[in-house]
């Protein structure tokens, strides 16, 4: 048992000095949290290897085995609660909100005199998503990030589809503070919008704008 606890502890930080450098790279470190989270996990298992060295294996195996179910329950209903809010709206009150947004939109900039090609084209989540439907259309095709950072900011990033995007890079260039994406209900609150339609002409929705 001493020897399956140690094993355990050099791959859970093995594990955990991979995942901190793939977000440092990738410019997303949320020092803050990441803090008080690693500060948990040293007592946690060091509390939990204590336990499990104490009971044995009997009590263990249970316990790990409920664990798991929860954690498998927990991930199946983020994973449906997402997709139902971001694949699809909500409610038909959401939908029929959008419509009416977009129907305003375009009405805004045949009044100003813009002339414009409405292409239509499902929610997409991935720059390969997009050029499913990119076909035919010329010119050059972007990608919109919604983000927030920790004092509540938002910003709405509007770039080349093909560019790489650091958030740590980003957030130093438009003056962000520890950026991350935005919460799709944040999303819908603030423009209108669910994941994968985000566009900078959402900016008609925003209140007083």
């Amino acid at each position: 048992m001493t020897r399956a606890v140690g094993t355990t502890r050099v791959m859970n930080f093995v594990s955990n000095v991979v995942a901190l450098a793939m977000f440092i790279i990738g410019g997303n470190v949320p020092w803050s949290a990441g803090l008080v989270m690693a500060a948990g996990q040293i007592i946690g298992a060091r509390a939990g290897s204590s336990l499990a060295i104490k009971r044995g294996a009997g009590f263990i195996r249970p316990f790990f085995l409920t664990m798991v179910f929860l954690t498998i329950v927990r991930l199946i209903y983020v994973t449906l609660w997402f997709e139902l809010l971001s694949a699809k709206p909500c409610s038909v009150k959401k939908e029929r909100l959008m419509l009416h947004k977009k129907e305003e939109l375009l009405s805004v900039l045949t009044d100003i005199g813009i002339a414009y090609t409405n292409h239509e084209h499902p929610a997409v989540f991935t720059v390969e998503e997009a050029a499913q439907h990119q076909s035919g259309i010329a010119g050059a095709h972007s990608k919109n990030l919604f983000f927030k950072d920790k004092k509540k900011n938002l910003f709405l990033v509007v770039t080349l589809a093909d560019k790489p995007i650091k958030i740590k890079e980003v957030a130093k260039k438009i003056g962000g503070n520890n950026m991350s994406f935005g919460k799709p209900d944040l999303l819908m609150e603030v423009l209108g919008m669910i994941p994968g339609a985000v566009t900078p002409f959402a900016a008609i929705n925003i209140q007083g704008s």
